[in-house]
C-alpha cells in the first residue's frame, strides 16, 4: 500500500485510538520469511547504531519475521515522525531502506532492551494478518443503485504526427516537454488545460523498442535553448513541476518510427463497457456510481471489497483489514469499502479517498467524534444527497474531510497536503457530482475481468484492485523485455470465490492491441525456450494461443494466461485448493471481455 494512502487509515485509526490501548507502535524496517534473516539483518543494523529486534507475526501465507526499529512509540502520530528521522539518516542510505512503514505489537512481546536514538525506510512486501472471524449478518434489501449507461464512444484509432498540428521543426528545434503519458486521452486533456492558459501546446507521439508508445506533451517551439528556457521558467511559476527541456533532433528517430507502425498497422484504443457488472453486489454498485469525480485527477489505484462475502468466507487481507479497523469499532456492520488515489500530473497533486458503506447507523459515532475535532462544516454533494462534512487541518498542513450520509450509513474521506485551506474548498466545489468511476476508461475497460454470472455454479466477488503499473515491475522481473513496455499502463487484480475455492484474474491492460499482442508474444517465447511439460505448455482458450503453467515445489499457484484485444489476461488458483487446467481455462471463457464491442487490429 501506498504511505500517501496509509495517511486516511491513519488519521481515522486516532479516532479510534481509546480501543487500542494494550500495544505499542513500532516502525519496521523490513520483514523476512526466513527467520534467520531477519535475525543476522536485525544484528547487522544493531551494530551500526540502529538498534532493531525481530517480532514474528502469523499470518494466512505463513510465519513472516519483522525487523522491528527497538524504540516504542505510544500512538501513530509519534511513530510516523519516528518513521522520517529513520528515513533521512546515513543508514537508510547504506542498507538501501527505502520505504518504511509502521505496526502494532502487543506490549507483552516486547524484549526489555535499551531504546536508543533514532536514525532510518523500506515497504516490505505486503502481509495480511493473522485472521479475524466475523459473524456473518444477513444484509437488509438494498435498492439497486440506478447508473445511466451513455453512448459508448467509438474506438480510438492511433494517427500519425501531423505537422501541421505540432510547433516544434528542424528550424525551431527547442521546446519544453511538460509531461509524458502510455495513453492519448488524458495527454489531450492536459494540453487542452495549457492552450487554455495561453501556452502554445501540442503532442509529440513517439516509439520506443523497450517501452513501445509514449504520448509527450510538449510547450513552445524556438530557435535558441534560451528562449525555450524562460518558457520552462514561466511554467514553473503556474505550478508545473518536473518539466525539462527538449531538442527536436534528439526524439526525431522516435517519431519517425512511430509514424512508420501507424502507417502500416491499425493501432486502436478501447474505451470499456459503461455498465456495471451485475455479479456486484448493491452495496458495491453504490461505490462504482457515487464517487465524486474532479475531472482533472486521473485515478492512480483504487481497491474496492465485499466486506460481506469477506466475511462469508473468512478471506483475510492486510489492507482490508487495516480499512476496517479504520472506520470505527463496528466492523460488521460495514457492507462495502473502497479506496483510491487520484493524481492531477500537470500541476503535480494528489489526494486519497475512501468511501464505505454500511447498516444500522455504523457511522455514528465517527460523526460525532469528526466534529468534534472539525475546524469548519462544508456541504459535500453525493449524487442526489448532500452529506454532513467536517475538515481538520494538521501540523503538516494535511487536510482531512470526513463527511457522513444523513441515515449515517455512508462515509466519505479525503485527504491531501497539496492545497491551502481556500484552494481545498474550491477543489471540493468542482467535483463533478452526477458522474462515477465509470467516468475513468481504466475502469470501464478493467471491469471486464468480472466473469459472467453462473447458474451452475456459486461466485462470491471479493475484491478489485487497480493500479498503474510502475517500474519496481520490470525490475522484480529482471528487466526481461517482455517486461518493459508493460510500465506506465494498467494492472488489475479481481479475487473470487468460486465453489468455496479462491481464484483470481489479473488483467493487464495496455491500451492499444498492438501493445498486447507483441508483449504476449515475448511472454510465451520466452516459456518456449525453457522444458515444455505438464507444468509449463501452450494451451488454448476460444480459439487463441495461451500458456499453462502448473504449480510446483517453488510456487503456490497456476495459472493459465493469454492475450485478447488490447489485453494480457491470466487466472490462477492457489494451494492448497487448485483448480485443473480445464477448469482455469472454463473460467477464462465465462469473462465479460468476451461479450465487449472491441476493434481488432488489422
Amino acid at each position: 500500500m501506498k504511505p500517501k494512502r496509509l495517511l486516511i487509515i491513519s488519521c481515522l485509526i486516532l479516532l479510534f485510538s481509546s480501543l487500542l490501548f494494550c500495544e505499542d507502535w513500532y516502525v519496521c524496517l523490513s520483514s523476512f520469511k526466513n527467520q534467520d534473516n531477519a535475525r543476522n539483518f536485525a544484528a547487522l543494523l544493531s551494530k551500526n547504531n540502529l538498534s532493531s529486534w525481530v517480532y514474528k507475526t502469523n499470518t494466512e501465507k505463513g510465519d513472516f519475521y519483522r525487523v522491528l526499529y527497538s524504540q516504542a512509540c505510544s500512538d501513530l502520530k509519534s511513530a510516523h515522525i519516528l518513521r522520517d528521522k529513520i528515513a533521512a539518516s546515513k543508514q537508510a542510505k547504506q542498507f538501501n531502506l527505502t520505504g518504511l512503514w509502521v505496526c502494532q505489537v502487543p506490549t507483552e512481546v516486547v524484549p526489555k532492551a535499551p531504546e536508543p536514538e533514532p536514525e532510518p525506510k523500506i515497504i516490505p512486501e505486503p502481509e495480511p494478518p493473522a485472521p479475524q472471524y466475523i459473524e456473518e449478518e444477513p444484509l437488509p434489501e438494498i435498492e439497486e443503485p440506478v447508473v445511466q449507461e451513455p453512448e459508448p464512444p467509438e474506438p480510438i484509432i492511433l494517427s500519425t504526427n501531423k505537422k501541421e498540428e505540432i510547433s516544434i521543426s528542424e528550424e525551431k528545434p527547442y521546446s519544453v516537454l511538460v509531461n509524458s503519458y502510455k495513453e492519448e486521452p488524458p495527454a489531450v486533456r492536459d494540453k487542452e488545460r495549457l492552450e487554455q492558459q495561453n501556452i502554445d501546446a501540442y503532442i509529440l507521439k513517439t516509439y520506443d523498442d523497450d517501452e513501445y508508445f509514449t504520448f509527450n506533451l510538449h510547450a513552445g517551439a524556438y530557435e535558441t535553448e534560451e528562449e525555450s528556457e524562460e518558457l520552462l521558467e514561466q511554467l514553473e511559476d503556474m505550478g508545473i513541476e518536473g518539466a525539462e527541456l527538449s531538442n527536436y533532433f534528439e526524439i526525431k528517430e522516435s517519431l519517425e518510427k512511430y509514424d512508420k507502425i501507424i502507417d502500416e498497422n491499425v493501432v486502436s484504443y478501447d474505451s470499456g463497457k459503461y455498465n456495471i457488472p451485475d455479479i456486484l453486489s448493491a452495496p458495491i454498485q453504490k461505490i462504482v456510481s457515487e464517487y465524486p469525480i474532479n475531472p482533472n485527477f486521473q485515478l492512480e489505484y483504487i481497491a474496492i471489497y465485499d466486506t460481506e462475502n469477506v466475511r462469508k468466507m473468512n478471506y483475510e487481507a492486510k489492507e482490508l483489514n487495516d480499512l476496517l479497523q479504520s472506520v470505527g469499532d463496528d466492523p460488521e456492520n460495514i457492507t462495502a469499502i473502497s479506496t483510491a488515489t487520484y493524481k492531477d500530473k500537470l500541476l503535480d497533486k494528489e489526494y486519497d479517498y475512501l468511501i464505505v458503506t454500511g447498516k444500522n447507523n455504523c457511522f455514528e459515532k465517527l460523526e460525532q467524534l469528526s466534529k468534534e475535532a472539525a475546524i469548519k462544516n462544508i456541504p459535500l454533494k453525493v449524487k442526489d444527497e448532500i452529506y454532513n462534512a467536517w475538515y481538520t487541518l494538521d501540523d503538516y498542513d494535511e487536510v482531512f474531510l470526513y463527511a457522513v450520509s444523513k441515515d449515517q450509513n455512508n462515509l466519505v474521506c479525503l485527504i491531501t497536503s497539496d492545497f491551502t485551506e481556500e484552494e481545498f474548498e474550491d477543489f471540493v466545489d468542482d467535483f463533478e457530482n452526477d458522474s462515477s468511476l465509470l467516468i475513468y476508461p481504466q475502469i470501464r475497460k478493467n471491469l471486464l475481468t468480472l466473469p459472467k454470472k453462473n447458474k451452475s455454479t456459486e461466485r462470491n466477488f471479493i475484491s478489485f484492485i487497480l493500479r498503474q503499473v510502475d517500474d519496481s515491475y520490470s525490475m522484480s522481473r529482471g528487466y526481461v523485455k517482455w517486461s518493459l513496455p508493460i510500465v506506465g499502463h494498467w494492472e488489475s487484480d479481481t479475487l473470487f470465490y468460486q465453489d468455496g475455492k479462491k481464484i483470481s484474474v489479473g488483467f493487464f491492460d495496455l491500451d492499444y492491441d498492438y501493445n498486447a499482442q507483441n508483449i504476449h508474444e515475448m511472454f510465451m517465447d520466452a516459456h518456449n525456450e525453457e522444458e515444455v511439460n505438464n507444468i509449463n505448455h501452450p494451451c488454448t482458450i476460444k480459439d487463441l494461443d495461451g500458456w499453462y503453467i502448473g504449480e510446483d515445489v517453488f510456487s503456490s499457484s497456476n495459472e493459465v494466461s493469454f492475450s485478447f484485444k488490447v489485453y494480457i489476461i491470466a487466472v490462477n488458483s492457489f494451494y492448497p485448493d487448485y483448480f485443473t487446467e480445464e477448469e482455469l481455462v472454463s473460467f477464462a471463457t465465462d469473462l465479460q471481455i468476451w461479450d465487449a464491442e472491441i476493434p481488432d487490429a488489422k
